[in-house]
């Protein structure tokens, strides 16, 4: 067997573990039938390590700086490419023909530059509004007593569509504390949905280290980087 045989199989099984502990999480939540988008964070890999994922049958990718991105998204461009950390506004322009879906916007001003940039190249967005339910000062994200305002504008824009809310939990959170802030993110979609009457199906919540307790409590897209790209290691 070669090197890289022995690399697609390692992540194989890595991905089947994965997808085992989501079913497992599926059934105990009662949602056998929901599909969960599982994101391969690559931020932290090269192309060689895309290439295999995409071998592996994985189509979404997650990245969080364009000049980290660049090179992967314009090698693969056919695959679904996600924008899942801060964007800053002098980057839209870069970052909107390649990601169809961006999970950070927290504020009006960028989503105006997302939908002008889209709407000058014919575009459509998915955009998910990310909400800092830990509200720790560091982290980005709209207060919660805020995403309604910042729904209201959105629904207003022509080339993006909001589908949905994202969190990043509190760094080295227990499951307690992890399950309370999805928790929260679940009940302010479901109350802001019914307030402004715009369906938000997506919640895009949970990463590595709790990407099953995420889908019981309703995620619909988790984020998964180190237990995924890391193969060749064990964790």
């Amino acid at each position: 067997m070669n090197d890289e045989q022995e690399r697609v199989d390692r992540l194989n099984e890595r991905l089947a573990q994965i997808r085992t502990r989501i079913a497992n999480a599926r059934k105990i939540a009662h949602r056998e039938d929901d599909n969960i988008r599982i994101v391969a964070v690559t931020k932290y890999v090269e192309q060689d390590v895309v290439q295999l994922l995409i071998r592996a049958g994985l189509v979404d990718f997650g990245e969080n700086r364009w000049q980290v991105a660049k090179p992967k998204v314009e090698s693969v461009p056919s695959a679904t490419w996600h924008f899942i950390g801060p964007l800053q506004r002098n980057k839209v322009r870069m970052v909107v023909p390649y990601f169809s879906w961006i999970h950070s916007v927290d504020r009006n001003e960028l989503a105006d530059d997302i939908n002008r940039i889209a709407s000058e190249r014919g575009l459509l967005r998915n955009i998910l509004l990310q909400v800092n339910v830990s509200q720790e000062e560091q982290k980005s994200g709209v207060d919660p007593e805020q995403l309604k305002p910042l729904l209201e504008h959105c629904a207003k824009l022509s080339h993006v569509q909001v589908v949905g809310l994202m969190a990043i939990g509190k760094q080295n959170a227990g499951v307690a504390e992890a399950r309370a802030e999805f928790r929260q993110l679940k009940a302010l979609r479901d109350e802001v949905q019914q307030q402004v009457g715009i369906l938000l199906p997506e919640l895009s919540m949970g990463m590595s280290n709790d990407f099953d307790i995420a889908v019981e409590e309703g995620a619909t897209i988790v984020r998964i980087g180190r237990y995924l790209v890391n193969f060749d290691q064990d964790l």
